[in-house]
């Protein structure tokens, strides 16, 4: 395979740290590939959109998902450090957070031995939410 453009490289080199350099490599492409690809964002359709149809060793490229130990967490630490970087001075910077993890959060932390469905609606007061987003960046 080619090696990526400059440019490419450049922008997704800030995640380059999450990554040891062999699954570093197969991680770049099943990216760029993954932008490539029509229909399902699979590792199979990746590869075929990077041209590596004929590659005999595919698991390679799915052990960056099964078993590479990397950190989505980490990963989206730097995402969100470049957008925020990104932002002009003096913009507003509005953050909109997925109520559906905090509530799984927060039902697993009170709920879990008292109900048996984890489809069971939990209501969160602004308290118990700031309180959790303060868990979640003290963790950061």
């Amino acid at each position: 395979m080619l090696p990526l453009p400059a440019a490419i490289v450049a922008v997704l080199q800030p995640f380059a740290c999450l990554f040891t350099h062999p699954t570093w490599r197969h991680a770049q492409v099943l990216l760029v590939g993954t932008l490539l690809a029509q229909g399902p964002r699979t590792v199979t359709a990746a590869l075929r959109a990077m041209g590596l149809s004929g590659e005999r060793r595919f698991e390679r490229y799915h052990r960056v998902f099964n078993r590479a130990r990397w950190s989505g967490l980490r990963g989206g630490q730097i995402l969100l450090g470049l957008l925020v970087w990104l932002v002009p001075q003096g913009w507003p910077l509005v953050v909109a957070i997925c109520l559906a993890l905090v509530r799984r959060q927060i039902w697993a932390e009170n709920n879990y031995a008292n109900s048996t469905s984890e489809q069971e609606p939990v209501l969160i007061s602004p308290q118990h939410l700031e309180r959790l987003l303060n868990q979640v960046a003290a963790t950061a």
